[in-house]
């Protein structure tokens, strides 16, 4: 782990909202910084978020594929027992 340098320290902690938006000015990839606190709350949001929309998405998907697959009557009767 490398330690954070005085100046970007300062800059996340001056952001309104603790995070630091920097640009690499050789590449201009742009990167952000922010506390490993901060980032825990944001990403726990994520992860407690309701999956129905997206799994409503997945299954409308596989409905489609599965109406287009000429294999898939013969594969579930050859796995039907299993």
């Amino acid at each position: 782990m490398s330690n954070i340098f005085p100046d970007l320290r300062q800059a996340v902690h001056n952001s309104p909202s603790g995070i630091a938006r920097l640009v690499d000015p050789d590449t201009n990839e742009q990167f952000v910084v922010m506390s490993a606190e901060s980032y825990q709350k944001r990403i726990k949001h994520v992860f407690e978020a309701d999956g129905t929309p997206a799994a409503e998405t997945v299954d409308a998907v596989m409905r489609g594929d599965d109406q287009h697959d000429p294999f898939l009557e013969r594969y579930q009767e050859e796995h039907a027992g299993q």
